[in-house]
C-alpha cells in the first residue's frame, strides 16, 4: 500500500475499515465522474484494490471466526465492497451487479445540508439544526485519533445518526459524542 493508507492489518476489522473509508470513497469520485450511466461495481472498485493492495496482501489467508476455515483479504475486501456500497446506500441497485449514482432529486433534505456543510456551501450556515459527531466504541481509541463522523442536520440528531448506520454492517449502537 502506499504512504497515505492505513498499514496493512491482515484482519477483517481492517478490511472493513479499509473498504469504508479508502476504497469507496475513491469509487465515488470515479462515479461521479459517470453521472447517471449505470456501471459495474466491481469493474470501477477492484482496479482501485489492486492499486492498493499488493498481489502479497491480497493473498493473505485470515481464519473464520467462531469456525473452521479462512478467507483471503482479497475476498474479504471485495465482499465488504458490495456490502457497505449497499447497506449505506451510497448508489442506487439497479440489480444484477449494476448500479448508478442517485440523481439530485432522490437526494433528502438532510444529505443535501449535510454535503453543502462537508462542501463549506455558506448557505448552509443559514440552516437551523444541530451539529453532532458520532463514532462507534470498537473503533474509540484513547491514545490516538479515531473515525468520527461530523454532520448537522434539521432534524432529531437521534434519528439522523440512526437513519446514516442503519445497514452500516456494524453489529453494535452508535455513540453519539455530541451534539
Amino acid at each position: 500500500m502506499n504512504d497515505s493508507q492505513p498499514d496493512f492489518e491482515p484482519t477483517r476489522s481492517f478490511a472493513y475499515r479499509f473498504v469504508r473509508y479508502t476504497v469507496l470513497p475513491e469509487v465515488t469520485k470515479e462515479v461521479a465522474k459517470l453521472g447517471e450511466a449505470k456501471f459495474l461495481l466491481r469493474e470501477i472498485a477492484w482496479p482501485i484494490i489492486d492499486r492498493l493492495l499488493t498481489k502479497e496482501q491480497q493473498a493473505v489467508r485470515v481464519l473464520k471466526a467462531k469456525s473452521e476455515g479462512d478467507d483471503s483479504m482479497s475476498s474479504i475486501v471485495r465482499f465488504y465492497v458490495n456490502l457497505l456500497a449497499k447497506g449505506l446506500d451510497l448508489y442506487e441497485s439497479l440489480g444484477e451487479g449494476y448500479f448508478r449514482a442517485y440523481t439530485e432529486s432522490e437526494i433528502s433534505e438532510d444529505d443535501m445540508v449535510d454535503a453543502a456543510i462537508d462542501s463549506g456551501d455558506e448557505e448552509a450556515s443559514e440552516f437551523e439544526g444541530w451539529i453532532y459527531a458520532f463514532s462507534f466504541p470498537s473503533i474509540f481509541k484513547t491514545d490516538g485519533a479515531f473515525p468520527i463522523k461530523i454532520g448537522k442536520t434539521v432534524g432529531d440528531v437521534k434519528k439522523r445518526v440512526a437513519d446514516q448506520v442503519k445497514g452500516s454492517a456494524s453489529f453494535e449502537q452508535p455513540v453519539i459524542l455530541g451534539q
